[in-house]
């Protein structure tokens, strides 16, 4: 039982675990690494996030945040495309690649260091481009500062919480389990966590070499504060497009073709109304898949990420563009103007 737990909360996975979550049917959303003991929290001044600027000198400033544990150079199969017409900036969370761990409140202090950093640049209009806890902060910032934003992209957590008190005891239960894995264990789980994420080899070493580096105290208090903030009731505040996307695992060779084409086209229907339902509120909002890949797009499928990106951008500027939406209304109809 303990296992399970630990396993599912480090992948949030593809199942329904005891707690009531309904997880990501294409792949895991997060990998968690162990807390950090016995070690003396970082100063509240310390900055919640690295910020580096690369790119073009004028167009749709892109500011990309990463998935929890890997610094935002995870995204630079993406905006190293992108940035031959876009400034570009890359956020990396503290506690990742060299940037400093900070202390709590971590994802709210996160979200307002990147919106000043934003305010402070003066960027026209940028879109935040977020994969998992990234996508989460892409989403917050949108409901709370959507006039200082063009837009956002977002591969987000599929994961579906109970409220109130219940949520509390289920990300407590799963927090606990963390303490099972001792730093000695920590880089065989996270090898054996992140095969069950991706299938390339060298990409397991890369990605395994990244989290080992994340500082584990920081680390886990980013998670914590993930799964306890509750983004629906902010969704309907969100007042610029948005496009959200989630992945679509490769068809399994042992089906043949026919059922392999019943079954992407079961995922995708199930996979789409699975972001209406988690995501609910957001009126202009758009819906599309990744196809055959698994959880790290940017490194599977940079082609498809950037393709849909920069239809994206081009889309913002369209005075009659047509959006989809998320909002629960007897419209008959998705586009919205």
């Amino acid at each position: 039982m303990k296992a399970r737990l630990l396993t599912l909360f480090l992948l949030v996975a593809t199942a329904m675990c005891e707690f009531g979550l309904m997880l990501n049917p294409c792949g895991v959303a997060a990998i968690a690494a162990p807390p950090a003991t016995d070690a003396r929290s970082p100063a509240p001044s310390t900055p919640a996030i690295g910020w580096e600027k690369r790119g073009a000198s004028a167009g749709r400033p892109l500011v990309f945040l990463p998935p929890l544990g890997f610094p935002g150079r995870i995204w630079e199969r993406v905006y190293s495309e992108l940035e031959k017409t876009n400034p570009v900036y890359v956020v990396s969370l503290a506690g990742t690649d060299g940037v400093a761990a900070t202390s709590a409140p971590y994802l709210e202090r996160a979200t307002k260091d990147m919106l000043d950093r934003i305010r402070a640049e003066k960027l026209a209009k940028p879109v935040l481009v977020g994969h998992l806890i990234g996508a989460h902060i892409a989403l917050r910032a949108a409901a709370e500062a959507s006039d200082d934003l063009g837009g956002v992209v977002a591969l987000p957590v599929l994961v579906s919480l109970p409220d109130g008190p219940p949520r509390v005891q289920a990300v407590e239960a799963l927090l606990g389990g963390l303490h099972e894995v001792t730093d000695e264990m920590w880089p065989t789980h996270a090898r054996l966590l992140v095969k069950q994420a991706c299938s390339d080899p060298d990409l397991i070493d890369k990605l395994v070499e990244l989290l080992a580096k994340a500082d584990r105290r920081t680390y886990t208090g980013f998670f914590h504060d993930m799964l306890m903030d509750d983004l629906k009731p902010r969704l309907t505040q969100i007042r610029v497009p948005v496009l959200l996307m989630s992945n679509l695992d490769p068809p399994s060779k042992m089906q043949n073709l026919a059922r392999q084409s019943i079954a992407a086209t079961e995922l995708t229907r199930n996979v789409t109304e699975r972001m209406r339902e988690i995501y609910p509120g957001i009126a202009r909002c758009d819906l599309e898949l990744i196809r055959d890949s698994q959880v790290f797009v940017m490194y599977e499928q940079p082609k498809q990420v950037i393709r849909r990106i920069e239809r994206f951008v081009a889309k913002l500027d369209e005075t009659d563009a047509r959006w989809q939406s998320t909002v629960d209304d007897d419209s008959g109809g998705p586009d919205k103007p």
